[in-house]
């Protein structure tokens, strides 16, 4: 029976790839099948990663550098103070800037009080069960800005595996359904590319319990949050393009 091959596959016909110890090289005359499959995973989330931040102005550069900085340490401090660990918390942004030209529909008094503006925020990671009391410790210690909570896992890159093998699985399963009809049999996979690259700032493993994140069991007071927070489901998509030989 004669097969007829993908063009894409005839235009990589200088392109070898390695399996089992052997080179394996796609041509007109080898008898491979083409494939593209998509999966998709959800899962619980295991992390929160909450954005705080303190925003202020003042009539000064000095008074608004200092100002920010003395009521961002008081926010650090009270989380430290509470449980979280130092590298649970990490610098988004500084910023200090003088607004005098952009502030408008205002009294002279309200445009000489906020000549400058300073901001700092900071993306806190924390259990799940842990981002609402963060949220309360953090507006309780000074923090004015809250600008969102992202769910995630421990380990993204586990999950991100987990998503492509179950996308090369479905990859297999069509390529034999598809062989069957031909009559021929699927072997071993010659190729396969994730056009589904990690998500952005999640390339890092979140241990908690001796290691990134909350010590123990977290904060060391007991009261409920005041905020409730509801996370979502984290969910991962793959798309893999698989090359499997024909027996």
């Amino acid at each position: 029976m004669k097969l007829r091959i993908p063009a894409v596959l005839l235009s990589a016909s200088s392109l070898v790839f390695t399996a089992s110890g052997q080179g394996i090289q796609i041509n007109k005359q080898n008898r491979t099948i083409s494939v593209t499959a998509s999966a998709s995973l959800e899962v619980e989330p295991e992390v929160a990663v909450v954005q705080v931040g303190y925003h202020n102005f003042a009539p000064t550069q000095d008074a608004a550098y200092s100002s920010n900085g003395e009521v961002s340490g008081k926010v650090i401090n009270a989380l430290l103070a509470a449980g979280l660990r130092k590298d649970a918390i990490e610098t988004e942004a500084v910023s200090l800037q003088n607004v005098s030209q952009l502030i408008r529909d205002s009294t002279p008094e309200e445009r000489a009080a906020h000549q400058f503006e300073a901001r700092q925020t900071w993306a806190i990671h924390v259990p799940v069960a842990d981002a609402g009391r963060v949220v309360d410790q953090s507006i309780a210690s000074g923090a004015n800005e809250i600008s969102g909570v992202d769910w995630t896992v421990a380990d993204p890159a586990a999950l991100d595996a987990r998503v492509n093998k179950a996308a090369v699985s479905k990859a297999r399963s069509l390529a034999e359904a598809m062989a069957e009809k031909l009559g021929a049999k699927v072997g071993m996979l010659l190729y396969a590319s994730n056009s589904n690259p990690p998500q952005a700032g999640e390339n890092r493993s979140y241990g908690f319990g001796g290691g990134y994140g909350m010590s123990g069991s977290g904060f060391s007071f007991s009261t409920q949050p005041v905020i409730r927070l509801v996370p979502h489901k984290v969910r991962r998509d793959a798309t893999v393009y698989a090359v499997f030989a024909l027996e």
